[in-house]
This record gives C-alpha cells, structure tokens and sequence, in this order.
C-alpha cells in the first residue's frame, strides 16, 4: 500500500487550498511555464529541475521536501 503523494498531487491539493489556483496563475505568479506544471500535476516529469520545486514551495510557503512529499 503506497500512502506517498506524487509531487503532482501535492500541487493539485495546494492549487485547491489556494482557492482554486489555476495552472495559468501559478506560471504567471512563479514565472514557471504553463506546460511544464501541466507536465508535473499530469506526472509526465517525475523530477522536476531544482529551480521550479524552489519556485513552487516558494509561491506557497512551504519546503521542497513537503511539496515532494519527502516529509
């Protein structure tokens, strides 16, 4: 039984705490483009570069490691 979290579904559940967040927002607000967040919430790009996890725990005040679902 699996209870890990994909880096896609974090984003998903944290686009939603956001009030509905769309994925255009999210690559306006963290300069990220749209494509490669579609990529990560659809699980295409299992490791995503370093600088766009930094972006996104940035944007939503988090760490990297709680947006990967390491802790």
């Amino acid at each position: 039984m699996d209870s890990e979290y994909s880096i896609g579904d974090n984003l998903q559940r944290l686009l939603k705490l956001h009030g509905d967040l769309s994925l255009s927002d999210l690559a306006k607000e963290t300069q990220i483009p749209q494509p490669t967040l579609h990529h990560i919430v659809e699980g295409k790009t299992k490791k995503p570069r370093r600088q766009a996890l930094e972006a996104l725990a940035k944007f939503f005040s988090i760490s990297v490691p709680q947006l990967t679902g390491a802790i």
